[in-house]
């Protein structure tokens, strides 16, 4: 694969053969988050001449760079194509989520619409499920006073350490949580008692927060 001059001087009736179809509305400067389209290789299943965007080759885990020209990237097309895109659904998605056995797989121009976390020192990103949470470096938790990696109530906005919780949350929330302070301290839309289980324990999200006690009004 090489580099083939500038995007100005392309045809415009090339397309990228991984990313060619996926939808590109919302993106906004193209050109800076896919590069230009002027990477060839040859298909391996034809051996007629594709195309790519530089940024496209880049995030292939099958592709590197040696000499000023791409290496891999026929490997790359061949297990894209059979590959759907978890964002727009189309084939050619051949950028997928480093965490193991998780199966997402994008488009690059999908991956930045839809919210993916980007390691650009290593080309690999962890899907929208699998985003790191971010680290305020002044945060406590509200338990241990210690920082590192916390989870925010999204109700008070304190801090807590998952493992620090009683009972320990294994998982974090998808969606929003409220503390178990703030939960606890929420009233039955129905009966204004505590928003509490069956066995005494405060519920933990906030979907559950304002639910009436089930158990005691059916």
């Amino acid at each position: 694969a090489e580099y083939m001059g500038t995007f100005a001087t392309m045809s415009k009736s090339l397309t990228c053969a991984f990313c060619g179809n996926a939808p590109k509305e919302g993106l906004k400067n193209e050109h800076d988050v896919l590069g230009a389209l002027d990477v060839s290789f040859n298909d391996p299943t034809s051996n007629q001449t594709l195309w790519c965007h530089q940024h496209c080759a880049l995030w292939s885990p099958e592709a590197y760079e040696k000499k000023g020209k791409f290496v891999g990237l026929d490997a790359a097309y061949k297990r894209g194509i059979q590959l759907s895109c978890s964002h727009c659904r189309g084939k050619g998605a051949n950028i997928g989520c480093k965490q193991k056995n998780c199966r997402r797989s994008f488009h690059l121009c999908c991956a930045v619409l839809a919210g993916c976390e980007f390691f650009d020192d290593t080309f690999l990103l962890n899907c929208p499920e699998h985003r790191e949470p971010e680290v305020d470096v002044d945060a406590r938790c509200q338990v241990c006073g210690g920082g590192g990696t916390l989870l925010s109530c999204d109700k008070c906005t304190k801090d807590y350490h998952p493992t620090c919780l009683q009972p320990e949350l294994k998982k974090i929330p998808k969606k929003t949580w409220c503390c178990p302070v703030c939960v606890a301290n929420s009233m039955c839309v129905v009966c204004g008692g505590r928003s509490v289980t069956e066995n005494g324990q405060p519920l933990l999200s906030r979907e559950q927060e304002y639910a009436t006690h089930t158990h005691t009004h059916t």
